[in-house]
């Protein structure tokens, strides 16, 4: 059997929030350099290049298109603004008009894929995760295609070395599909002695949110439990029809839910597995899980060599100046021309809490 054409989505709208304030609304952080070689971005997109993808879709919004379009074609791709333009090998780059969490922006893709081959197959993948061991991660992804064509909904697993309450898990069941395992359930961020049971037993994966699918049948789980959202995006994959993304999303987005295609469609259906990732994996989601990922000193100081310490242990810091830290352990201090943060590492997921008070004093100049 011959190898379904092959298409990547890429979602790359978020904002970063618990980043700031190195991460912005207009350049948040899977457009900047955090770790590796380039941009988030720029990494995700190179990963994904021996795969000889029919096409990349990339979904971002307003303020981030432009952004993406250059660093796009800095990696020599051709960019394309309409479904139809889309060359071979090229990107089409999307816009949101606003966001509407990941099921309208998959059921968007999804109907721009149909468009072009109703039996092809599509990879979604955050434009913010930090994969070192690319070839391991494509031998996944190939993997996880070979069970997407017995039209089933895949997943991508991560094993949980340690009780981590930030990400949310998936339960395996015992019943295989080839390199797969049947679902048991979704379940949402734990507390800790929650999310220690969950590592203890052996039965769960961190839910890396990558998925692969056929677009037929996500389509088809869309229609049966997301109608409404389905009926929106529904005149994008009509080929008797010119479209113009700028004035048909508007109109698709105006009626669309705000859902995650997790609750919309995954936690409902009856044909979902998930297919074990084993490379190193990240999402840096935080400052915290930087420092964790960082080259460290032998007291585990992370900050490069503008860093000076002195009886100070587990500190992560950012900054283009030299910065002394005297008796200080398990802080996060980063510097910008605008902004200077410090928080204690254990803290950084409420960073965002941050953006909250800044906005409310009026100060969206710093967000």
């Amino acid at each position: 059997m011959s190898a379904p054409q092959r298409f990547i989505i890429i979602l790359a709208g978020g904002s970063g929030t618990r980043f700031w304030p190195f991460s912005r609304q207009s350049r948040p952080k899977q457009f900047q350099s955090i770790i590796g070689d380039g941009s988030m971005f720029c990494q995700t997109v190179r990963r994904v290049l021996p795969l000889e993808p029919e096409g990349i879709i990339v979904i971002t919004n307003t303020l981030q298109v432009e952004d993406a379009r250059s660093q796009l074609e800095s990696m020599d791709i051709p960019v394309a603004s309409e479904p139809d333009g889309l060359e071979p090998g090229g990107a089409l780059l999307v816009a949101e008009p606003q966001g509407r969490n990941t099921a309208p922006a998959i059921a968007l893709a999804a109907a721009l894929v149909l468009r072009r081959s109703p039996e092809a197959v599509m990879m979604v993948l955050p434009s913010d995760h930090f994969i070192p061991e690319e070839e391991k991660f494509r031998q996944t992804l190939l993997a996880a295609e070979e069970v997407a064509c017995m039209d089933r909904l895949v997943t991508i697993g991560i094993a949980p070395h340690r009780p981590e309450t930030g990400y949310g898990y998936i339960r395996k069941s015992a019943r295989r599909v080839r390199q797969a395992y049947e679902v048991e359930e979704f379940r949402e961020k734990p507390d800790s002695d929650t999310a220690r049971s969950y590592v203890e037993s052996g039965e769960y994966f961190w839910n890396a949110g990558m998925f692969i699918w056929k677009a037929d049948i996500i389509w088809k789980e869309l229609r049966t439990h997301m109608p409404a959202l389905a009926a929106c995006m529904d005149p994008l994959r009509d080929t008797s029809r010119k479209i113009s993304l700028r004035e048909d999303l508007v109109a698709a987005y105006a009626e669309a839910e705000a859902e995650s295609i997790d609750y919309g469609v995954m936690e409902k259906s009856d044909c979902v597995t998930v297919v074990p990732g084993d490379f190193t994996w990240s999402d840096v989601g935080s400052w915290a899980s930087l420092w964790e990922l960082e080259e460290k000193d032998a007291d585990g100081n992370a900050g490069g060599k503008n860093l000076v310490v002195v009886d100070s242990r587990n500190n992560l810091v950012r900054t283009d100046k030299v910065a002394a830290l005297v008796g200080v352990s398990d802080v996060v201090v980063v510097e910008t021309p605008d902004a200077l943060l410090i928080c204690h590492r254990e803290k950084a997921q409420l960073v965002k809490e941050v953006l909250e008070a800044l906005r409310k004093r009026g100060q969206k100049h710093l967000l």
